[in-house]
Order: C-alpha cells, then sequence, then structure tokens
C-alpha cells in the first residue's frame, strides 16, 4: 500500500516537474538554456540515494518514513526521464535519472518477490 501510495505521488510530481520545466520562463538577464533543470534532475537522483542509504542504514525505520523515499526515487526517474525526453542531453540529466534507478530497481524487485513468493 504504502509502495503504491509513493510510487503514484512520485510520478505525479515528477510529471509535474516536467510540465512546469518546460512552461518556466527564465530569469531577466539570464539565456533559455540556463542549466537549472538538468542540475535539478542530478540533485533529485542524488537525494533518492541518500534517502534510501539511510533507509538501509536503518536511520529511517518507520513504514511511514518509506513514503517519501519512494516517492523521491520515481519523482528523479520520472523528471530525469521527461527531460531527456525534451531533448536536454545533459550528462547531469543523465546522472540523475540513472541514480535514482538504483533504490527504484530494489523496491520494484521487492514488490514482485512479495506478490510471487511464498506466504509469509
Amino acid at each position: 500500500m504504502l509502495f503504491t501510495l509513493g510510487l503514484l505521488v512520485g510520478l505525479a510530481l515528477g510529471a509535474g516537474l516536467v510540465a512546469f520545466s518546460r512552461t518556466a520562463k527564465p530569469a531577466s538577464g539570464s539565456s533559455a538554456d540556463d542549466g537549472v533543470w538538468p542540475w535539478t534532475a542530478m540533485a533529485l537522483g542524488t537525494a533518492a540515494v541518500g534517502a534510501f542509504a539511510l533507509g538501509i542504514a536503518g536511520v529511517i525505520d518507520t513504514a511511514l518514513a518509506i513514503l517519501p523515499v519512494i516517492a523521491l526515487e520515481f519523482a528523479a526517474i520520472v523528471f530525469g526521464l521527461g527531460r531527456l525526453v525534451l531533448g536536454d542531453r545533459r550528462w547531469q540529466s543523465w546522472l540523475g535519472a540513472g541514480l535514482a534507478f538504483i533504490p527504484a530497481l530494489f523496491w520494484v524487485v521487492f514488490v514482485i518477490a512479495e506478490i510471487v513468493g511464498p506466504p509469509h
């Protein structure tokens, strides 16, 4: 249940960020291609890996605290891939999406194992 909620929140957050980054006007005096969005993708991916590491280390130990971790991971994936689809092929966008895939893959495999595996 928490995984599904985290997934949906992350997908919505990532899609919202992609939509906002498409329509956002650059600040006055800066170029239209100022590079803020690739760094945002990389920051989201790095934060997702950091939050996942804190969860694995036991620092985040409540089930409710895992919800933002899952949401952050999937938001980083959607935003990073969304920026790549929009033609932003800078290394920061690739790295942000790639970093977020590491913990997200763990959660997907975990959920599949819970569904397919033997009952507890």
